[in-house]
């Protein structure tokens, strides 16, 4: 039976030089691995990940994860302060999850590495061919916004985790001259819910997180397109 270093150097040994180069770093966890480059103003990170049913494991595949930390900064201790975050968050998870993003599914059962042919190969293509240009794309946040124009409201969560609050914060680094509009909507909206159904909970928590999340943007200052 493999163990999991064992499955980690050998996915590894074909990519890791060329991740290493341009500053990319390995991370474990307890079922897979990481390749993540951390910037100021923007994470990229390709991984993979195992499930495991005793001597039995099953290879999920390869995906890529973009962050922009200046929006996850915002959001997340408010999402959580407000109950609209389980758990412990140790790190920002993904900010923008296009339909195109980068991913290999397998979902392939396995016991010994033999059984894995090629996927070291596989996943230093995906890495230089698939993660490395659709980074290069979405790096800069002013690109998220442009993005953002044209998605309707209702869709804006299957794009983006927290769709209505990154928007607002999105929009307001941007210099977005639409950012006014949407945030007076927001506070509006969960208001006015709130009044017809004091007692909910979910909404409750919905507008102490929009009034925190205003009034937060209210005081910051527009990065970009000044």
């Amino acid at each position: 039976m493999v163990k999991i270093d064992e499955l980690r150097e050998y996915l590894l040994e074909d990519v890791r030089a060329d991740a290493v180069s341009i500053g990319y770093k390995v991370e474990n966890f307890r079922r897979g691995s990481q390749l993540i480059n951390r910037s100021s103003n923007f994470w990229s990170s390709t991984g993979w990940a195992i499930l495991d049913y005793g001597e039995t494991k099953i290879f999920l595949g390869f995906s890529a994860l973009i962050a922009y930390p200046e929006v996850e900064q915002i959001v997340h201790p408010i999402l959580k302060r407000n109950g609209l975050m389980g758990g412990v968050l140790k790190e920002m998870t993904s900010t923008f999850n296009p339909e195109n993003a980068p991913e290999i599914s397998y979902n392939l059962e396995f016991e010994h590495l033999n059984q894995l042919p090629n996927l070291n190969k596989v996943y230093k293509e995906f890495f230089l061919n698939e993660c490395l240009p659709f980074f290069e794309k979405w790096k800069n946040l002013n690109t998220l916004n442009e993005f953002v124009n044209d998605i309707p409201q209702m869709e804006i969560s299957d794009y983006i985790p927290k769709g209505i609050y990154k928007k607002a914060v999105i929009w307001k680094l941007c210099n977005n001259p639409r950012y006014d509009e949407y945030i007076s909507w927001l506070y509006n909206g969960f208001e006015n819910r709130l009044k017809k159904t004091p007692n909910d909970v979910d909404y409750q928590r919905s507008f102490n997180a929009i009034k925190e999340l205003k009034e937060l943007l209210d005081r910051t200052p527009t990065k970009y397109n000044l």
